[in-house]
């Protein structure tokens, strides 16, 4: 059971003090080797011997003040090179190193009494005193055997120190064993009478016991007949104790906590053992002071060709609730299939007093360069007097023709069933693009077909079909092309949906545009851009759109200068189409950054628009932004930013954000003053890794100055077991679905990934002060 580690954790807690004056695992100090002989080994390759200077191991203490190896070969290095052997001995492909050996091979350091490797087969035997080093796993024993072809290992009587990029990042720290004898690979490890720990104290606090152990790097850890050891005492005995490995929010260990919807509530998970090692059963036991028990439990599958997730919860108090959950995936040879499901009922978050059933299958049947699919969702919810069902089937078909001539096409049913209002309609969606290396040719049909009578139906979005032709100054004019002032041109032709009479308006348009970059490294820059767009309707109307943006810069230093930007943009005419209407812009916009001293920079930025001087409808200012940056040191910034309404003729807000890092801890206040109310409308704090002894202590304030009152009022407090950890955490959300305050104390391992409900609001989201990334 993953829930009994929390005994582990609590002995420490009481033992932790004492114990941690030990030293940190340490390489086993052996006798200096012999004097040592270099050689490079191929298949091919004779034997030469260059002598080289005693040296020891890297990410060890070095031996008798010896110095470290040199850097081994990378992985795809398949030379064997010789650093030191006593005897050296060669047999067709097979090269025996004895008498004290040291070697390099395929980015791995090898020490042993002796190395005997088969160059052909690329197997490697090491025996006596084996000391084998990677960039991510560190083994020492009496044998090891290594295959660099299928990268598999066999190490009888070896310890172990794997890194955690190795296990993909599933553990913080140095896993460490010790067993009679492993096997594995990348994929599956197999151990047999073992040790594990993640303390890295000679006398660990704690280490797992197991007969028979089974690691999937990613995905879980199974222990068989498993007896967990807590400062030389036996805590417990199991037969069988399962870890998973890629979920952070997993709680390996009994929760703990209260919050105002379930009141005081225990939530637990055991492991149960199966006939396949690929399948996995974890039963779940909950009790909630307000909702009763909750019991449920998760089982995953896998094999050759399929996996998948059953999951089903249920509470049995007075209002009782079901969730079912199924994920499925198969793959055929004539492509996949992927299967996802859910039924809620009468879920108090989500859905009270409703029955809810989503389903989504897909099939996909993948042919060369060409693939098709098959899906279909269906949403079905039910409840008192009222059930509705919403349901959608979609064919996509994906084609290559050639490198240059490729299609799309989208085809879907969507009905909607809601007891009186019935709908149904058919989407069609198809493109295809051709390039006849001159232009890109791009052929467009979309349209939705009401199934049936169907009131109100009306859709703005159907071309049926557009012809577009579009190309560039490369493609017309070729390396002739002005560098200066390129441009890009297309001309178009389709039927389009009129929004007004619901009837269908023809369209011929034709688009120009160009653009001048910049690129220069002189301290003035000027970009230009333009376009101008001519649309010739059906109804005898007629739009043509101009368009101008400049750029104007001057810098003044790294991250300082003066911008000054001019966006015009006019219709002449009238276009029918929505997509084709556009309003008027005649702005000019600027700002300034400059930095008096070095630690402080201010900015300004406003904006003059001649549209609005032109209509006398308001003011033509713009907002003016001020915005500060004060940062005398690296562990200290204080910024600010104002904005001031030229029509109200006021401050409208500003905005403070400090930062400060006094070593480990980190201090951020956000402020946010309303100009208009005179009121600071929000003031955040946040405190993080405030250090008291073992004792580290968080804090997260939310004050909203409008209601007078914390929105947010988060403490979390850890004290340090050295390998471990003990968590309390008060977390006070007044706002929100699941607003109330919830108290969580719970034990964890250092070394195992974990994500904190602290800094989380009630309805999930990330809470902070908004005082930036920089730190």
């Amino acid at each position: 059971m993953r829930s009994v580690l929390c005994l582990v954790l609590a002995c420490l807690s009481f033992a932790a003090v004492a114990q941690d004056t030990q030293p940190p695992h340490q390489g086993n100090p052996q006798e200096s080797p012999p004097p040592a002989t270099q050689q490079d080994v191929s298949q091919e390759a004779p034997v030469q011997v260059k002598p080289t200077e005693p040296r020891g191991f890297p990410g060890l203490p070095p031996r008798n003040g010896s110095l470290p190896l040199p850097q081994p070969p990378g992985e795809s290095d398949n030379k064997l090179h010789i650093l030191q052997a006593g005897k050296i001995s060669r047999s067709g492909n097979t090269v025996t190193l004895a008498d004290g050996a040291k070697a390099q091979y395929r980015g791995y350091d090898i020490i042993a009494k002796e190395i005997v490797g088969d160059l052909d087969t690329q197997i490697f035997d090491a025996t006596g005193d084996v000391h084998v080093q990677g960039k991510d796993a560190d083994i020492t024993g009496d044998h090891v055997r290594i295959n660099f072809v299928d990268k598999t290992y066999r190490a009888w009587d070896a310890n172990a120190q794997i890194q955690p990029p190795l296990l993909a990042g599933q553990l913080q720290s140095p896993l460490y064993s010790k067993s009679k004898l492993s096997y594995g690979s990348q994929r599956e490890i197999f151990t047999f009478d073992s040790e594990f720990t993640t303390c890295n104290y000679l006398d660990p606090h704690f280490y797992i016991a197991a007969k028979r152990t089974v690691i999937r790097p990613n995905k879980r850890v199974i222990f068989h007949d498993m007896q967990l050891w807590v400062l030389h005492h036996k805590i417990l005995s199991l037969p069988f104790l399962s870890v998973p490995l890629n979920q952070p929010t997993y709680r390996y260990v009994p929760e703990v906590g209260q919050d105002p919807q379930d009141g005081y509530y225990i939530k637990t998970r055991f492991g149960i053992p199966l006939n396949n090692p690929s399948n996995n059963l974890d039963a779940r036991l909950d009790y909630f002071q307000k909702r009763g028990q909750g019991i449920g439990g998760d089982y995953s599958y896998a094999g050759k060709a399929v996996a998948g997730l059953l999951s089903a919860y249920g509470l049995l108090g007075l209002n009782k609730t079901v969730t079912l959950n199924t994920q499925h995936q198969q793959q055929f040879k004539w492509g996949s299939m992927n299967l996802d499901a859910n039924y809620q009922q009468n879920n108090f978050q989500s859905a009270p007093g409703e029955k809810l059933l989503n389903t989504r299958l897909q099939f996909n049947l993948p042919r060369g360069l060409n693939n098709t699919g098959l899906s279909l969702y269906q949403a079905n919810s039910s409840s008192t007097g009222f059930s509705s069902t919403q349901q959608t089937i979609t064919l996509t078909d994906t084609r290559t023709y050639d490198p240059l001539l490729h299609s799309n096409l989208n085809l879907s049913m969507v009905s909607n069933d809601s007891g009186a209002v019935k709908q149904q309609q058919v989407n069609v969606d198809l493109t295809a693009d051709d390039d006849v290396k001159k232009a890109l040719a791009h052929f467009e049909y979309q349209r939705s077909i009401p199934v049936g009578t169907v009131e109100n139906f009306f859709n703005t979005s159907d071309k049926t079909p557009v012809m577009t032709v579009s190309s560039d100054a490369t493609r017309l004019l070729g390396p002739r092309a002005p560098k200066n002032l390129p441009f890009t041109t297309d001309v178009s032709l389709g039927e389009f949906v009129d929004p007004v009479n619901n009837g269908h308006i023809t369209r011929s348009a034709f688009d120009l545009g160009f653009q001048r970059l910049d690129n220069s490294m002189k301290r003035a820059h000027f970009t230009m851009d333009g376009r101008f767009n001519q649309g010739i309707y059906s109804d005898n109307t007629a739009q043509y759109t101009v368009g101008l943006n400049t750029l104007a810069s001057y810098s003044i230093g790294p991250d300082t200068g003066l911008n000054l930007r001019y966006n015009y943009i006019r219709p002449y005419g009238f276009a029918p189409l929505i997509i084709d209407q556009t309003g008027n812009t005649n702005l000019i916009s600027g700002d300034l950054s400059y930095r008096p001293f070095r630690p402080f920079l201010i900015g300004v930025q406003s904006g003059y628009d001649l549209e609005a001087l032109r209509l006398r409808t308001q003011t033509p200012y713009q907002f003016v932004g001020v915005r500060t940056e004060y940062t005398p040191r690296n562990w200290f910034s204080l910024r600010t930013q104002e904005n001031y309404d030229p029509i109200q003729r006021i401050w409208n807000s500003a905005r403070v954000d400090i930062a400060y890092r006094p070593g480990a801890t980190f201090v951020s206040i956000g402020a946010q003053y309303d100009g208009q109310r005179q009121v600071w409308g929000s003031t955040n704090l946040f405190i993080d890794g405030l250090t008291w002894g073992r004792l580290r202590m968080s804090t997260l304030l939310q004050y909203n100055g409008y209601i007078k009152q914390f929105q947010t009022q988060q403490f979390s407090f850890t004290y340090d077991l050295h390998c471990a950890e003990a968590v309390l955490q008060i977390l006070n959300n007044n706002t929100g679905f699941n607003s109330g305050r919830q108290i969580v104390f719970f034990l964890r391992i250092k070394a195992l990934p974990f994500q904190s409900p602290f800094g989380v609001g009630s309805l999930g989201q990330a809470l902070g002060t908004g005082g930036g990334v920089r730190f």
